[in-house]
């Protein structure tokens, strides 16, 4: 299959590769492979409703109920709408669970961000969270 694009196109899908790739390690998709997932899946559902931004920030985070003590992480990307980051020391993590995340930004004030997340996946010690709130019941429901 050989497809040709116009630059904007190729340079968009370029940049969509290497996000799946990096979140994907060890699978090396091609080209092709990506459009025919798009195509497959559908635009609306592939692309993110927010641009998230590369960080390297220290931080920490608690599950929930809290656990005793805040454990380290890395933040390598953020957006309006949720964070990934890596965990520095070993912790199960699984999809739907609720964490307590806390991080200071590199911007000119050091916000102090203090979010609650849900986890929507997990890939080896990376993981993505979408920024939420939640009332009492719907934290118990989230629990395993």
């Amino acid at each position: 299959m050989n497809i040709e694009l116009d630059d904007f196109l190729d340079e968009k899908i370029d940049e969509a590769l290497e996000l799946v790739n990096q979140r994907n390690p060890g699978l090396e998709w091609s080209k092709e492979q990506l459009i025919r997932l798009l195509i497959g899946r559908g635009l609306s559902h592939t692309f993110r409703q927010n641009v998230r931004r590369k960080a390297n920030l220290q931080g920490t985070y608690r599950k929930l109920p809290p656990d005793d003590a805040g454990r380290t992480m890395i933040v390598t990307n953020i957006s309006r709408g949720g964070v990934g980051f890596t965990l520095v020391e070993r912790c199960r993590i699984r999809p739907r669970e609720i964490l307590d995340v806390e991080f200071m930004l590199d911007n000119e004030e050091k916000s102090i961000i203090t979010r609650r997340v849900l986890v929507r996946h997990v890939v080896a010690d990376h993981v993505g969270a979408e920024f939420c709130e939640f009332s009492d019941e719907e934290i118990l429901s989230e629990l395993p």
